[in-house]
């Protein structure tokens, strides 16, 4: 549409970040959605501090405190709420793999706008199923103009380690503008960053909520630039106080293991995760994210010298997150306990404070690639030496966020996970056929088995290391070796405590009998059809191999081991002894 005030793409000598919080609007043309809610926390005691300076040149002493930071002093967002309806009818789902394969999906509202959520390959570590919602019914008593459309993402609440981008596209003949944000009911609503394409309007998110659309005239533009002015200078007060503070606190983080990760007996911690990383930022990020919000909206409604102001103050005040998380990385690391925490606040603040035109510190990421490394390093060796099985889940994840940070040796980290996940299958068979002539076999052999990227399995040689005959008058040709092919799958040693081992052969297909007449073949051979008829219950036909279900032992180095006896109506004895055996290599 056409206005009476101008409106620009904002400009600056600095980029801007991805500070959000929960729905997002789009006023004069479209709205978008975003994350999630601040809070407080931590715990512990002063440990350590350091002295740094913000991009605007103050120093600052930081300190790790358990006392909780004060929150941001500002007057509330003055543009109200909105409600709305989620249009089921109108919805699509994308699958993240966290492969390093970036991801996209895309929904159209029923007022026609085009709403697309752009996932970069690193934005997350582990794989997700990402939703987005139309919505409908939209309105708002307070809100200038009438409100067109919107959307919802969920999962709610997830973060993101590198920040998605979300676009909203109107149909043509109609324009695009300043983006609002607010809480995940529709209250709350302030401005949020946005920036305004030829055709579109995008903002990088870092949480999920929900989002809608308006359109207005020259009187709501009007209105909103007043508001935009009168949320800035609020924004502005509650900075220019918290930089005149001399000491920056933040709190210790929690411990968070990664034993059993991604399996149903692992305790998520994304909410402590979220709950710490909003106590490290407050109250800095929520007074960054209104002057950021405010000086972009204010620099596409014609205030250019006040929107770059805006950004700059927003950049000092993120200067002292900066510091917080710097602290975090050099007083904590290496603890492998500490890192998850450390990691997601640290990796946050560095983001944005390149985003925002702040001092670079390479010296930050490197530490942060190096406690990766050595965070890795701390679960192999609970593989290795302690035979802790809990870890096999996480050894792949810490692998691949070590190599994301270019840890050293993180090229070589699948080989040492295969090398710490290599096992040897030993088994023993002994069987006797009776009557006039009794018939005794032992047959032995062992494989080991490599974690490979398809299969988890090898293959070795069993052989038949003695048969006697009560006559005397029988022997074998020995050790008629046969090739067997062990696998390993479904290791659970956190919900079931179990592991399925696969044995391919259990006895050789042919074997060669010798006596005073000569020599006399048994094909198939007399072991593997008296094996197939004691244990058909465990012969897995859609693989053609027996299927063992066997109890897993942890922390010990022989991690299963069982022994399966039967019987054939007196006539035959059976016992079949399987172990399996933790040797890293």
């Amino acid at each position: 549409m056409q206005t009476g005030g101008k409106m620009k793409k904002f400009k600056s000598s600095r980029s801007t970040g991805f500070f959000v919080r929960g729905i997002f609007i789009l006023v004069a043309w479209a709205i978008l959605a975003g994350g999630c809610g601040l809070g407080d926390g931590g715990g512990g005691t002063a440990t350590s501090s350091t002295t740094t300076t913000t991009a605007g040149g103050s120093a600052a002493e930081a300190i790790i405190t358990d006392q909780p930071a004060p929150a941001a002093v500002m007057a509330a967002g003055a543009l109200g709420s909105i409600t709305f309806t989620v249009d089921s009818d109108r919805t699509a789902s994308v699958s993240y793999p966290a492969d390093g394969q970036a991801s996209r999906v895309d929904v159209t509202d029923g007022s026609g706008l085009t709403w697309r959520l752009d996932i970069p390959g690193d934005a997350l570590a582990a794989p997700v199923t990402i939703t987005m919602s139309a919505l409908k019914d939209l309105a708002s008593a307070s809100m200038p103009g009438v409100i067109n459309g919107g959307v919802l993402l969920e999962p709610d609440g997830l973060q993101f380690l590198t920040p998605a981008t979300l676009t909203v596209t109107p149909p043509a003949g109609r324009h695009v503008g300043v983006i609002l944000i607010g809480r995940h009911d529709g209250t709350g609503i302030e401005f949020a960053p946005s920036t305004a394409g030829q055709d579109n309007v995008s903002a990088q998110i870092s949480h999920f909520s929900t989002g809608s659309s308006t359109s207005t005239d020259d009187a709501a533009i009007d209105a909103l630039r007043k508001r935009a002015l009168a949320d800035y200078e609020s924004a502005k007060a509650a900075a220019t106080e918290l930089l005149k503070q001399s000491n920056v606190s933040v709190p210790p983080p929690p411990d968070i293991k990664l034993n059993c990760w991604g399996t149903s007996a692992y305790k998520d911690p994304e909410a402590i995760l979220v709950e710490y990383e909003q106590s490290v930022f407050s109250p800095e990020r929520d007074i960054a994210s209104r002057l950021l919000g405010t000086g972009r909206s204010l620099a596409l409604l014609g205030e250019d010298a006040k929107s770059v102001e805006a950004v700059k103050m927003a950049a000092d005040v993120h200067a002292r997150i900066v510091k917080k998380t710097r602290l975090l990385v050099k007083t904590y690391a290496p603890q492998p306990e500490k890192f998850t925490a450390v990691l997601r606040a640290a990796l946050t603040a560095e983001r944005q404070n390149q985003l925002l035109g702040g001092p670079e510190d390479s010296s930050t990421m490197t530490a942060l690639a190096n406690w990766a490394g050595k965070a890795l390093d701390f679960y192999i060796d609970e593989l290795r030496v302690k035979h802790d099985y809990t870890v096999v889940p996480a050894l792949y994840y810490i692998a691949r966020i070590a190599a994301l940070l270019g840890a050293s040796g993180s090229d070589t980290a699948l080989d040492r996970i295969v090398n710490a996940l290599t096992f040897t299958a030993y088994f023993d068979t002994a069987a006797v056929f009776k009557g006039a002539n009794t018939l005794q076999y032992h047959l032995n052999g062992n494989v080991t088995i490599d974690r490979m990227v398809n299969a988890w399995q090898g293959t070795a040689n069993g052989k038949y290391v003695d048969f006697t005959s009560s006559k005397g008058d029988v022997t074998m040709a020995l050790p008629n070796l046969f090739p067997v092919t062990a696998k390993i799958e479904n290791m659970d040693a956190c919900v079931n405590n179990t592991v399925d081992v696969f044995i391919s052969a259990i006895g050789a297909d042919s074997e060669m009998y010798i006596s005073a007449k000569g020599s006399a073949p048994a094909s198939p051979g007399e072991i593997k059809t008296l094996a197939f008829g004691m244990l058909f219950e465990k012969y897995d036909q859609p693989t053609s191999t027996y299927k063992f279900h066997m109890p897993l032992t942890n922390l010990d180095t022989e991690a299963a081991r069982e022994i399966f006896a039967n019987s054939y109506g007196g006539k035959a004895d059976f016992q079949y002894d399987l172990k399996l055996w933790h040797s890293p290599k």
